[in-house]
């Protein structure tokens, strides 16, 4: 007799997301949240889970924990995560629990829960069942077309001085001298300096901070330096050039020294002594011109200076380089133009068919409300 070989088999029932420890009913996941929320919208790849262990016993805490996620609701019921089952965890975290290996697909909706160990390594059923949103995760998945309003002009002040010019670091030292000095780029023959005092055209200040004593200096290499003119004025400018002729002088580099300067009892705001109100003294001008007969030689010529006051945006003050840009005046300061009041907008979609479900999803560049059939879907305002 031929020996045989006898094979039993035996089922086996392997059960998605089944767990062998023992299962307790008095410790329960509750409460949970998506991105803070009940009811989420996400709009972020790697969003955030949370919930609050409860027990019926006193001294009880969470172990470990475990979160499956669905796009069926069918699947997250019967305890199948095909989106993410996250396996059993060790810890006591409840907050802002996060997988980087969660992939999300934009303007779908996806269900989670969650079940979690206390400390005798008892297992709790599965919470209730959560759901939440996706919004746009991906710039190439917004469709949407914008609404919008004819844009209003621009206001007609792009640079709110336009024209100033240099002014020095403050002092508190009316005989402290200040200079500016401008590099012709080679030599030539000077016969005319021509001063163009600054104007304040918020306080409506002729010849500001123009000081009160001062001398010309010309070198051909910018070490030594000859005065060839020193002023103490009798008569201040009143807002006009002021000329000064120059008999057979050659240089290279002409240096304007202020040797006593003017003060306000104001001063403009300067980061580097945060305003000191000690520090009034200044010197400033608008415009300097080098002439050769009639021709400016000056004109767009490096300026450098002993110290300055220098804004980053010419909107908003003074650059040395103005001494030398041809603008020899100061507009008056631009008539403001009210800011116009924001546009109301609307726009109506009507739904060819009733649907079973579906999702708005909308933003704006300001502030927005959705109504549905004339009604305001949600209580709040949103903003963007």
């Amino acid at each position: 007799m031929k020996p045989m070989l006898i094979i039993i088999a035996f089922p086996v029932l392997i059960l998605s997301g089944s767990c062998s420890d023992e299962i307790t009913s008095e410790f329960n996941a509750r409460n949970l949240r998506c991105e803070y929320m009940t009811e989420a919208l996400v709009v972020k790849s790697v969003p955030r889970f949370s919930w609050e262990a409860v027990s019926e016993l006193n001294n009880q805490y969470q172990t470990a924990w475990q979160i499956i996620v669905s796009d069926d609701i069918k699947e997250t019921e019967n305890g199948k995560g095909n989106i993410w089952n996250s396996g059993k965890n060790t810890g006591d975290e409840t907050f802002n629990i996060k997988w980087n290996n969660l992939r999300l697909q934009s303007f779908k909706k996806y269900y989670w829960k969650v079940r979690i160990w206390d400390r005798e390594g008892k297992v709790s059923d599965w919470s209730k069942t959560a759901n939440f949103i996706t919004g746009s995760l991906g710039e190439n998945d917004w469709r949407a077309e914008w609404i919008g309003d004819q844009p209003e002009p621009p206001l007609e002040y792009p640079l709110l001085y336009k024209h100033i010019g240099y002014l020095s670091s403050y002092t508190d030292n009316i005989n402290e001298e200040k200079w500016i000095q401008i590099d012709l780029g080679k030599t030539e023959d000077i016969d005319k300096i021509i001063l163009y005092p600054s104007y304040n055209n918020i306080r409506k200040i002729n010849d500001y901070y123009f000081p009160l004593a001062y001398r010309i200096e010309i070198s051909n290499d910018g070490n030594k330096w000859e005065t060839s003119i020193e002023k103490d004025p009798e008569a201040i400018p009143e807002g006009k050039p002021v000329e000064l002729m120059l008999n057979k002088t050659r240089g290279r580099y002409v240096r304007f020294v202020a040797t006593k300067l003017k003060q306000y009892d104001h001063r403009n705001y300067d980061y580097e002594d945060q305003g000191d109100p000690t520090k009034l003294f200044a010197f400033s001008l608008a415009e300097m011109e080098v002439l050769n007969g009639q021709k400016i030689v000056s004109s767009g010529c490096k300026v450098s200076y002993k110290d300055a006051l220098i804004k980053v945006d010419r909107e908003d003050g003074y650059d040395p380089d103005m001494l030398t840009d041809g603008i020899t005046d100061t507009p008056s300061y631009p008539k403001m133009r009210s800011i116009p009041p924001s546009p109301l907008l609307r726009k109506v979609t009507i739904l060819k068919e009733k649907p079973a479900e579906a999702l708005a999803y909308v933003t704006a560049l300001g502030v927005y409300e959705l109504s549905l059939n004339g009604q305001l879907a949600g209580r709040n305002v949103r903003c963007r």
